[in-house]
């Protein structure tokens, strides 16, 4: 699916704006989008209320959006700035150096299954290889999150190292056990040997 996609400003408003539609964990990104009635100050306690606003003004911070190309006439999610037109993917990351830590990645409840994620974090890895040619991506994912660890899979993220029974899971009583807890699953990318394919998968958006 092809997508307008652009690398994340965290000053611009509209910016901040398209994040605070689609940040998990966010009211905005559960039922009552970011449309152009939405006021820059309910983002904004909005932002500060999920921690958003704190992780945009970090140094070193980065990212990319993807935003449908043509008017969906749909209300939720729109963005002031961009009429009519829906904020559909981003991914946040901090680098220091030739090392970059995701930190989140998203894409709209009702666009998943299209391949848009794994386009934008395609074109997010091409992006920090372009500018570090040495560069290593990392991210972390809980062992029972299959539908993610196959999109990472795909991108060419290894596991490098693992957490043992890092996420709790339910009230604690899942499969009859007193405690139940997932592993949490260290990935990596590296430019190095991954350059080639994520080249060969952004070509398709």
């Amino acid at each position: 699916m092809q997508l307008d996609w652009q690398l994340l400003d965290p000053a611009d408003a509209v910016h901040q704006a398209a994040l605070a539609s689609l940040y998990p964990f966010n009211r905005l990104a559960t039922g009552q989008g970011a449309d152009q009635k939405t006021s820059q100050k309910t983002i904004q306690k909005t932002n500060q209320k999920t921690g958003l606003d704190r992780l945009l003004a970090s140094p070193r911070i980065c990212g990319l959006l993807g935003w449908e190309l043509q008017a969906s006439g749909l209300r939720d999610r729109k963005v002031p700035g961009r009429p009519g037109r829906r904020a559909l993917f981003f991914c946040l990351a901090r680098r220091a150096g030739p090392v970059c830590d995701m930190i989140e990645l998203a894409t709209a409840a009702d666009m998943r299954r299209r391949g848009i994620a794994l386009c934008g974090l395609a074109r997010f890895c091409l992006y920090i290889a372009q500018q570090q040619p040495q560069a290593e991506i990392f991210l972390e994912v809980a062992e029972d999150n299959l539908a993610a660890r196959q999109l990472y899979q795909k991108a060419g993220f290894a596991e490098q190292a693992r957490r043992p029974g890092y996420y709790r899971r339910g009230d604690g009583r899942v499969d009859g056990r007193v405690d139940s807890r997932v592993d949490a699953l260290l990935l990596c990318w590296q430019a190095g040997s991954g350059l080639a394919h994520i080249e060969s998968l952004a070509k398709g958006c």
